[in-house]
């Protein structure tokens, strides 16, 4: 038997980020037509099985009663979309300057993605709109994301009564 003989299954293709390894199980490994037992064969996988990128699980039999045939299939971990949550529905008028702030609600524990806001800053009656333009890890994505901008109005209203009001 060759490498062209073996043949087996992985449990997925493509998994979104979760901050943990992804090491799809392995099944029906197969040299020809023979189904191989889990004694028979080694399964190994790409060093980093966390972060966004392509990895490589490999099968490799190591029956003596076979050759030593070897496979690999590649498999995908795909960046997670961002869950932003903002700091403030209503901000009182106060002729100064004032900002909103977003947070991720979704991050993976120990992790840190920082960003970018813009628009998110203002003092003038009139509608303002943050939004999250970059985010400085690769593991995380704007593509698919929720929340990513926000906007922000001081409406006409009397002195004393002027509020930033926000809605999703």
């Amino acid at each position: 038997y060759n490498n062209d003989d073996l043949d087996f299954d992985i449990e997925y293709e493509t998994i979104v980020y979760s901050g943990t390894d992804n090491k799809p199980a392995v099944s029906n490994v197969k040299v020809g037509s023979i189904v191989l037992e889990d004694t028979q064969y080694s399964v190994t996988y790409s060093t980093d099985t966390k972060n966004v990128g392509s990895k490589l699980v490999t099968v490799k039999v190591t029956d003596p009663n076979y050759s030593s045939a070897a496979q690999s299939k590649s498999y995908e971990v795909t960046a997670l979309p961002v869950q932003f949550v903002w700091s403030a529905n209503s901000l009182p008028y106060n002729g100064e300057v004032q900002t909103i702030t977003a947070t991720i609600q979704n991050l993976a524990a120990g992790d840190v993605c920082d960003f970018t806001v813009t628009g998110n800053s203002g003092k003038d009656v009139q509608a303002y709109t943050a939004k999250v333009t970059v985010l400085k890890n690769s593991n995380y994505t704007l593509v698919g994301a929720t929340n990513v901008s926000h906007a922000s109005e001081l409406p006409s209203m009397e002195v004393g009564d002027l509020e930033i009001l926000t809605a999703a």
